[in-house]
């Protein structure tokens, strides 16, 4: 199941993005039986090595259609080399006011990839971590089924 979410994961990214960009870092976490308990991390390591390009973040979610919400609440937590932390909490928008799930939907899932940052430079080479945690008023959310984070570099448009 995990090798069916990252080719899904990579089919959608790479849909997204223009010819030439360059991965370098990718990775799918499925969520256990759809239901994501608050406090459970999802943590996602890679390495900066050239500090002068521009990338570009991307969030991956699979979702069910019975999700019972228009967006999904998560604390960002990025660990920048020398123990650095930041935290973010954001709204990830699943559906449009009208109830329309954004992403490539089927009858039971969605797949969406959402741009985090775009032409974002990191300060420091080294070891990066971002995890994402649920941020929803339940103690478990059911629903969303799969996490993943990509960051590339954009190629030549």
């Amino acid at each position: 199941m995990y090798r069916y979410y990252v080719f899904i994961f990579f089919l959608a990214a790479t849909q997204l993005s223009c010819s030439g960009d360059r991965v370098i870092y990718e990775e799918v976490h499925d969520i256990e039986n759809g239901q994501w308990a608050y406090g459970q991390s999802h943590a996602f390591n890679f390495e900066i090595v050239d500090t002068n390009l521009d990338y570009r973040l991307l969030l991956y979610l699979e979702y069910f259609t019975d999700y019972r919400w228009q967006n999904f609440y998560t604390e960002i937590t990025t660990t920048i080399p020398g123990d650095s932390i930041k935290k973010d909490i954001i709204s990830l928008e699943l559906a449009s006011k009208t109830g329309q799930w954004y992403g490539k939907c089927n009858s039971q899932s969605c797949r969406l990839t959402i741009p985090l940052q775009e032409k974002v430079r990191f300060e420091k080479p080294g070891n990066y971590s971002i995890s994402f945690d649920q941020y929803m008023r339940d103690e478990d959310v059911r629903g969303i089924s799969a996490i993943g984070l990509k960051l590339i570099v954009p190629g030549i448009q």
